[in-house]
């Protein structure tokens, strides 16, 4: 327990850091009170997480694989509650809604209670954004550096060697690898600002959307939909970004590395951007008819549509206008959004080489109905998958449809009707809550979910948290007949 609450101040010391930021901005802003709101948390919780980093730095054994979990676990909700702090300061939001606010952009959801964000406080928005980013990078290392090496749901743990070919200790290893995942998404993160200041967007915007993007947050800085403040250059900047939040970590550091031949091998980020431009067409073709058939609307469309599916299949949630989610069911948005982006990558969902090795192995199955004696191996993305893998990957799905189920009921007794409740539990596991509400126009709006209790809000924030941390993780801390035997 020692090495969980230690590494977990850790955490707390980088988000009472983060805090400096946006207290300089409202410095800046002329506006000491939301300054103050940021600064005296940042002070308490860095010289308290300190105190028990130096208390426990001679008593720490290495994180043993249920505290590799557990850390996993607890890290979200104990951030969230202390960045609600400033949060509920400086809003008009009471600290529950605070809490949830802080957990949805960490998780990089993307879900908001925030109303009128053009009245909020610049420091506000700007928090948001450093939540979202900050969510992003933990996610990353924990991916590449807890779950992987666990193969948890069937994560590509013997390919995890990506990262570094390095022959040193294992602690330098594990310092090669948080340096490449937090070069690589630090780079992608100024690259995207650089893009967006050059297309006309103002400076705080574009370190607001950059922020978000690159995490694959969806929270904006203003209300409405985008078109109405980023022009045409920037909308192709962040379609470029979002795809690439959407790819592997992994294959972003071996594009810094030029890193060919593995560049070559990594066969899931190239899947990942084939499928959104293959949804982003799809789009583009439904716009075009809907516009009227006329070069005139060509570009449109089809940047109207490139967009649209890099969003999709990024969990970012980002629309250039308010329609632009309409012209697909909503059984066809959300299982877009299911299937998610990239392994070792910010984007939600069930992930794409989980796909790929399911439809592998149902034509193994097949194969081996027709030639029982046959003898056939599941590959898939250029590597063989061994049944535990598989197991894996099935058990994740199984995971997930138990976590949907208990997030529906739980919000349709909060009182969501039957679709709003399915549509939101699976946005919220799916890390992409701008969808909710986003679908085809219906008869009656759905309920905003600002109006939904706190016990609904729960139930949301248990499948935003059970989505980011690869839902096998939650049921394996769990486990009964662990703590039973502890």
């Amino acid at each position: 327990m020692s090495a969980v609450i230690r590494h977990l101040a850790i955490v707390l010391i980088g988000l009472s850091v983060l805090m400096v930021l946006p207290a300089l901005m409202a410095l800046a802003d002329a506006d000491r009170s939301a300054a103050a709101a940021f600064i005296t948390p940042a002070i308490l919780i860095a010289g308290l997480a300190g105190s028990v980093i130096v208390a426990l730095r001679d008593l720490t054994p290495p994180l043993s694989r249920v505290g590799s979990l557990l850390l996993i676990i607890v890290t979200w909700p104990c951030l969230s509650l202390v960045a609600a702090l400033p949060l509920a300061r400086i809003s008009a939001l009471t600290f529950g809604s605070s809490v949830f606010e802080c957990l949805s952009a960490l998780t990089t959801t993307g879900m908001s209670l925030i109303i009128d964000l053009d009245s909020q406080p610049v420091a506000l928005l700007f928090w948001r954004a450093l939540l979202q980013w900050y969510g992003g990078a933990l996610t990353l290392v924990m991916m590449v550096l807890l779950l992987a090496p666990m193969a948890v749901g069937g994560l590509p743990h013997r390919r995890i060697s990506l990262v570094s070919r390095t022959r040193t200790r294992f602690g330098g290893r594990i310092a090669n690898q948080v340096r490449i995942i937090l070069v690589a998404y630090v780079f992608t993160t100024l690259a995207c600002m650089v893009w967006l200041v050059a297309s006309g967007v103002g400076p705080a915007e574009a370190v607001f959307l950059a922020l978000s993007t690159i995490s694959t947050g969806g929270m904006t800085p203003r209300d409405g939909p985008l078109d109405s403040y980023i022009p045409m250059f920037g909308q192709i900047g962040l379609i470029v970004f979002m795809i690439l939040g959407a790819t592997s970590i992994l294959w972003q550091g071996m594009i810094l590395r030029r890193d060919g031949h593995q560049l070559l091998r990594h066969r899931e980020s190239y899947a990942v951007i084939g499928a959104a431009v293959a949804v982003g067409l799809v789009l583009a073709e439904l716009y075009y008819l809907a516009a009227g058939k006329g070069l005139a609307n060509l570009p449109t469309s089809l940047l109207e549509g490139l967009f649209a599916g890099a969003s999709l299949i990024s969990t970012s949630g980002f629309h250039v206008r308010e329609e632009s989610f309409s012209v697909l069911p909503l059984a066809v948005l959300f299982l877009c959004a299911l299937v998610g982006g990239g392994a070792m990558s910010t984007a939600g969902g069930l992930k794409m080489f989980r796909i790929g090795v399911l439809l592998r192995q149902a034509e193994r199955e097949l194969s081996k109905s027709l030639f029982p004696h046959g003898v056939k191996t599941t590959r898939a993305g250029g590597h063989v998958w061994i049944d535990d893998d598989v197991r894996g990957i099935y058990a994740m799905v199984v995971a997930s449809i138990l976590v949907l189920a208990l997030t529906s009921a739980g919000l349709a007794l909060a009182g969501l009707p039957f679709a709003p409740a399915i549509a939101a539990a699976l946005a919220a596991f799916s890390n992409i809550g701008p969808l909710y509400g986003a679908g085809p126009i219906a008869a009656e709006p759905w309920p905003a979910l600002s109006s939904l209790p706190a016990h609904g809000l729960g139930f949301l924030g248990l499948a935003m948290v059970a989505g980011r941390i690869e839902v096998l993780a939650l049921f394996g801390i769990l486990n009964i007949a662990y703590w039973r035997n502890r």
